[in-house]
């Protein structure tokens, strides 16, 4: 008898369709024709049906497993949380090499503080990572602030990792968390070089809305800014493997007009694969700010519906919306629970959260090291310990279809800060990005 694995989503679309997506694999199917069995036996747990072409394909594409296999596969994600948690042939580090920004958001948790990297930290870095001999596969990424406000600091510490990972022989891999208001044509060429080729930009609905959530901190518009670089990258850059997503952080403001934002991104970047849209939705990320609009904020299921509804309009264009990325396997752990992630401040702190840096009150337990000049560091255990274990319960874990996107570790800083595990079991936001992606026939679909 076959099993239906635990780690799977169903999503009836009409009477002769559905999508499947395996959480485990981090890939789905779409299934046309005859699916009343299919459905009945999703319920109950196990294929009761005769050996038909449904059954070989669900069990080709591992929804359905061997009995032996089901009373085990939650141990195979523990062995994947532990291997993804104390791999020593990856290093992932965030790197901030400014807390300034030219951009004053009202959501923004950080300080108004100045504080740039230096030449001496940048070569910290560089050595850090050419001492690690285990190292295969690097991830760097840029955070801040906003990094482009210390653009030299950036392109050099980049050049000299290049050259380390030459050397080496490891796999580099870069991104960069930007408002792209600085992102000019040049400087995009010269980090796509560097092998910067992945972007997480914010355009906050149209441009009466985004200049509102995200005005110059000179309180100027950055709207125009970022649209005139973007297009510029659209016309004139050659390459074809960067991706340039585009987060929209929806408040009730933005919500009421974003039908004009729909039609921008439509005119500005349908049918060019390179750039994606997905959204978020404003949280008490900390900070002063925030207070100004607290009582609008809407909890996570509230919002997952509210405005959620708009990735279903997009998804009906041409603009590509939701990513794999955003819910493959491991997506959804925190980058401060691997071992081998960390966060560099500019003084060469290493952090493990960057919205805990900026909690006064908890900084402490967010900082575990410093690089030294060398590249040598050591790391407080008693400190790093409480980011790398699992506080969740694991037999419920396993029996939740997200486990294999987040494994069983949930935000560690609010552990920490609240000294309790937060957990959303419910699937809408994974639905809501897997659903954008077969209307736009990013998922393969199957006559049975």
């Amino acid at each position: 008898m076959l099993n239906w694995t635990k780690y799977h989503i169903l999503e009836k679309i009409k009477d002769d369709r559905i999508l499947l997506w395996n959480t485990f694999l981090g890939k789905g199917i779409t299934l046309v024709g005859n699916i009343a069995p299919i459905c009945e036996s999703e319920v109950s747990g196990v294929w009761s049906g005769e050996d038909s072409k449904a059954k070989q394909i669900l069990q080709s594409n591992g929804f359905l497993i061997e009995k032996d296999q089901y009373d085990v596969e939650g141990k195979l994600i523990s062995k994947m949380r532990s291997e993804t948690v104390y791999d020593d042939s990856f290093m992932s580090i965030t790197i901030i090499p400014t807390d300034t920004c030219n951009f004053n958001c009202i959501y923004c948790y950080q300080s108004d503080t100045i504080h740039n990297m230096s030449k001496e930290t940048a070569d910290s870095i560089i050595r850090m990572i050419a001492r690690k001999k285990t190292l295969r596969k690097l991830h760097i990424s840029w955070f801040g602030g906003e990094p482009l406000c210390n653009k030299e600091i950036v392109f050099y510490i980049m050049e000299g990792i290049n050259r380390v990972c030459k050397e080496r022989g490891i796999v580099l891999i870069a991104d960069m968390t930007t408002n792209a208001s600085l992102l000019d044509l040049p400087t995009f060429i010269r980090l796509y070089d560097l092998k910067v080729l992945n972007y997480q930009i914010t355009i906050d609905g149209c441009k009466k809305t985004h200049d509102v959530q995200r005005p110059l901190k000179s309180g100027g518009s950055s709207y125009d800014m970022i649209l005139k670089n973007l297009r510029d990258i659209r016309d004139n850059a050659k390459g074809r493997f960067f991706k340039i997503g585009i987060r929209t952080n929806f408040t009730d403001f933005v919500d009421n007009q974003f039908a004009a934002m729909k039609d921008t991104l439509e005119e500005e970047f349908s049918n060019d694969s390179r750039f994606y849209f997905f959204f978020q939705w404003v949280k008490n990320w900390g900070g002063n700010r925030i207070s100004g609009i607290m009582d609008r904020l809407l909890s996570d299921d509230e919002a997952i519906s509210h405005y959620g509804r708009w990735m279903d309009q997009m998804a009906q264009t041409s603009v590509r919306t939701g990513d794999i990325t955003l819910i493959r396997p491991c997506s959804g752990l925190c980058v401060g629970c691997r071992k081998n992630s960390f966060i560099v401040d500019t003084d060469g702190s290493i952090c493990k959260c960057t919205t805990g840096m900026y909690d006064k009150d908890y900084r402490d337990r967010v900082v575990i090291g410093k690089i030294e000049k060398n590249g040598l560091y050591k790391i407080d255990k008693w400190k790093e310990i409480d980011w790398l274990s699992m506080d969740a319960d694991q037999n419920e874990c396993e029996k939740c279809a997200q486990y294999p996107i987040c494994l069983g570790m949930p935000c560690p800083y609010y552990k920490i800060k609240h000294k309790r595990v937060i957990c959303n079991k419910k699937t809408d936001y994974v639905c809501k990005i897997i659903l954008a992606m077969e209307k736009q026939g990013h998922i393969q679909e199957i006559r049975i």
